[in-house]
């Protein structure tokens, strides 16, 4: 039997959308948080996975962004930690700029050793960050997912314009839109794809052996052995190929339609 898994979130970037502080500040969470939200907290999946927050921001600004994706306390107290730059270790002189910072995953697990939680290693922790220097020290255990930024907040927009407006009218948001395109296939399916790919790994004894041959980029072509592919390839991008794209997204869904859970795209519209 598998052993249990656990996943380090990051926020900004990766479930959420930080807005710049001018004119003020605003919190977008990603596209289907709810249904992801859903799927960390059922019971099925926490029979084997245990999860918490890591962000590089400040204790205050994490918060935030945790309240906004994670609205019930009831569920934030499933969280092992909810880590913040504080735990990033950085020098004073450092703690207040913008310095580029590396998540340093033994220090997870040293904390969850002395703190009395279920042990985890480098066999059974993925580290989900849009950002791959933040996963330089153990790059083999890095879910890398597209950043969600202002110009994917801005096609999902885009994508709400098109399919939601009442027939016969036109939804506007003057100066939200911009020239982004709608995705032809409506909002930003991350989060889907990542509950597939977790499904995936729940059956792995070693998660770093999957990600060093490629993980969620293997192929996924039936009959072939997916650890049979070429080494070369990059696992970091697998967002950026379309029919792993489709396949993850495909496998989320159903997952959760086998979990009963609902798909809702939660989006938040100005």
């Amino acid at each position: 039997m598998a052993a249990r898994k656990l996943l380090v979130m990051d926020l900004n970037g990766c479930l959420i959308f930080r807005s710049p502080p001018k004119p003020h500040r605003t919190l977008h969470p990603r596209p289907y948080m709810p249904t992801f939200r859903h799927y960390l907290f059922h019971p099925t999946t926490r029979a084997w996975l245990d999860a918490m927050i890591w962000s590089s921001a400040q204790p205050q600004n994490v918060a935030k962004m945790v309240n906004k994706c994670f609205p019930c306390a009831s569920e934030r107290q499933n969280f092992l930690a909810v880590w913040s730059r504080h735990e990033m270790g950085l020098p004073v002189e450092q703690y207040n700029k913008k310095t580029q910072t590396v998540k340093d995953l033994e220090k997870v697990w040293a904390h969850l050793k002395t703190g009395g939680a279920l042990p985890h290693s480098q066999l059974s922790t993925i580290l989900m960050d849009d950002s791959a220097t933040k996963a330089a020290l153990q790059p083999h255990k890095h879910l890398i997912v597209r950043g969600y930024d202002e110009s994917l907040r801005r096609s999902d927009l885009r994508a709400y314009q098109v399919t939601a407006r009442p027939a016969g009218t036109l939804r506007t948001y003057s100066g939200v839109f911009g020239s982004a395109p709608a995705r032809p296939h409506g909002y930003d399916q991350t989060l889907i794809a990542v509950v597939g790919i977790l499904e995936q790994i729940k059956t792995l004894q070693d998660v770093e052996a999957w990600f060093r041959v490629g993980g969620p980029s293997l192929p996924h072509d039936e009959g072939r052995n997916p650890l049979s592919h070429d080494k070369g390839q990059d696992p970091r991008v697998w967002f950026e190929d379309e029919s792993s794209m489709e396949y993850w997204v495909g496998h989320g869904r159903r997952v959760l339609e086998d979990l009963h859970i609902s798909i809702e795209d939660g989006l938040s519209i100005p």
